[in-house]
């Protein structure tokens, strides 16, 4: 897993945990999903349902090979808290760059050290869970299976 990419799944968990203490958690049912783009199924990309006013946090997950995902609130794939939630999705692509093997090596040579550049691979506009129209409304007394189907 690349540097930029730890970070970002770094970013995500602090996001969905929120702040404070010892929280009593509130309960969570089970929610699955699948994501596509332009019809075809999306792997690797983070799903983050995020906390609304009431919540004590979101909850998230990643898609497999065929867009199908499990959400995390506390325990792995233990589902997400009972309410209205706004969706962020987002997959990035990391190239190029040198590990830190090859960066140290070059600094001692006096080369310059060559820039891993991050690509989003879905578009932009579905990273931001406020502004990306995703929504989705978790009920305690049915299935939870959401379906998010992408386009530019």
């Amino acid at each position: 897993m690349s540097t930029l990419r730890r970070i970002g799944l770094l970013l995500v968990i602090v996001f969905v945990s929120g702040c404070g203490g010892d929280v009593a958690k509130q309960p969570t049912v089970k929610v699955t999903g699948i994501v596509t783009y332009e019809g075809e199924p999306v792997e690797g990309a983070t799903v983050v349902f995020g906390a609304a006013a009431g919540q004590e946090r979101g909850a998230s997950g990643i898609t497999d090979a065929t867009g199908r995902f499990n959400l995390t609130t506390y325990e792995k794939d233990d589902g997400a808290i009972v309410g209205p939630f706004t969706v962020a999705i987002f997959k990035t692509e990391t190239t190029g760059g040198m590990s830190p093997d090859e960066e140290h090596k070059a600094i001692a040579a006096g080369q310059q050290v060559k820039a891993a550049e991050t690509v989003d691979k879905l578009p932009a506009k579905y990273k931001d869970g406020p502004k990306s129209g995703l929504t989705a409304d978790v009920a305690a007394d049915r299935e939870n299976h959401f379906e998010f189907k992408l386009a530019d």
